[in-house]
């Protein structure tokens, strides 16, 4: 949907789209530039939203239709934000993705007209909780201010620095650092919990970094926390980032040669191999080399029991898209039964139907394609998406 947007160099034009612009119903999404959303919400002083989104994601779709668009939504987000929507595969959404870390669709962003992040939230969300979100913004705003001076004054309560760590960590990571470092000279570096070892990972990127000594210090407890197979991986990219970031520099590609050459004189050959592999599932969709991805998908996801669901679930949805061999639909097909055995949820059959049908299995594809509309109608929420694919299953039924 295309907003209409207020031409400022014409008092006339102005009062003209006022008109159009105040009967609208929903969240009015500026056409402008994040600095330019910054500086408008600043002279105007509210808070800025924005909803970071994919074009191909479902979800996304489904809430700037069935959300977005209502009218309560756009009463209370119009006036309390200035709003707008960025597609992170395009422009300066490309940019944002990476600045704030955006892996998941849509993600949704609540910020202070400095440009600081008071929130943030992802998925698919009902009108009521999609308010509430707002208002959880509006009222960390209120504290935020106070908690700064609090810190600045030397504050060391390890409560109170785990606290404005969190609150503070997305949208201004220079403090966020400074909090973290406080934090543990307190704790005296040691590890205990989740949240802690959240604190560690968010600035440690490298082996280099002064954090990673308080890594191979908590081994053990980290290890209980994330299971030693994902400190394991934790660890080599901490040794291997380097490496590859070196080579990346300025470089649209890797030139995988010379990372293996380089990372064998850190870590044994096979875990060398592991990284890049790592490397390649996560590159390859963003430059939408399907065929690559497919190769590299199904060798490092292997038969997915031990990869998180979420991950597993895109990349079934990445098959499903854009992926044509089929041995390799075939095992997406695998993916998402497991998948669909542990969380009977509508993303998760409409990926499985879409799957079945892409590999013949027509009778199993029209039963779930019928689920995931039956779980979207419950929520109701946009059924466009699985009823789109059942239309198509019928119709090839009748020929």
């Amino acid at each position: 949907m295309i907003f209409n947007f207020v031409d400022r160099l014409f008092f006339f034009i102005l009062f003209l789209f006022s008109i159009t612009i105040f009967s609208q119903k929903g969240i009015r999404f500026e056409n402008a530039s994040f600095d330019e959303i910054l500086k408008k919400a600043g002279n105007e002083e509210k808070l800025v939203f924005v909803d970071a989104y994919a074009s191909w994601c479902g979800p996304c779709i489904q809430m700037k239709k069935n959300v977005f668009s209502l009218e309560s939504v756009g009463n209370y987000y119009n006036e309390n934000f200035i709003n707008a929507r960025f597609d992170v595969e395009k422009g300066e959404g490309k940019e944002m993705a990476k600045r704030y870390n955006i892996r998941a669709f849509p993600t949704y962003l609540f910020f202070d007209s400095s440009g600081d992040i008071l929130l943030r939230s992802t998925g698919y969300t009902e009108k009521e909780e999609f308010i509430e979100l707002g208002k959880q913004a509006a009222e960390t705003k209120k504290t935020y201010v106070s908690q700064r001076e609090r810190f600045v004054e030397g504050d060391k309560d390890p409560k109170f620095l785990i606290n404005l760590f969190f609150q503070v960590a997305e949208g201004n990571p220079s403090f966020a650092k400074e909090v973290s470092e406080r934090y543990f000279k307190v704790r005296e570096e040691k590890i205990t919990d989740p949240k802690e070892l959240s604190m560690l990972l968010y600035h440690l990127r490298s082996s280099q970094d002064p954090g990673y000594k308080i890594f191979e210090k908590n081994k053990e407890t980290i290890s209980g926390i994330v299971s030693f197979s994902e400190y394991e991986k934790l660890d080599l990219g901490f040794k291997l980032n380097p490496v590859l970031e070196k080579l990346m520099d300025g470089e649209k590609e890797l030139n995988e040669e010379k990372f293996m050459n380089q990372a064998k004189k850190i870590v044994p050959k096979e875990k060398a191999e592991e990284f890049l592999n790592r490397y390649r599932v996560l590159y390859y969709p963003s430059q939408r080399k399907y065929k690559a991805y497919a190769k590299a998908a199904i060798k490092y996801y292997k038969d997915g029991s031990v990869v998180p669901q979420k991950e597993l679930l895109l990349a079934a949805f990445i098959f499903s898209e854009y992926v044509k061999d089929p041995h390799a639909l075939k095992q997406a097909l695998e993916w998402a039964e497991k998948l669909h055995m542990k969380s009977e949820d509508p993303e998760t059959s409409y990926v499985l139907a879409k799957l079945y049908f892409l590999n013949g299995k027509d009778t199993q594809a029209k039963m779930f394609a019928e689920k995931s509309i039956d779980l979207l109608n419950k929520r109701g929420a946009d059924i466009s998406f699985p009823q789109k694919l059942l239309d198509e299953i019928n119709r090839k039924k009748k020929k």
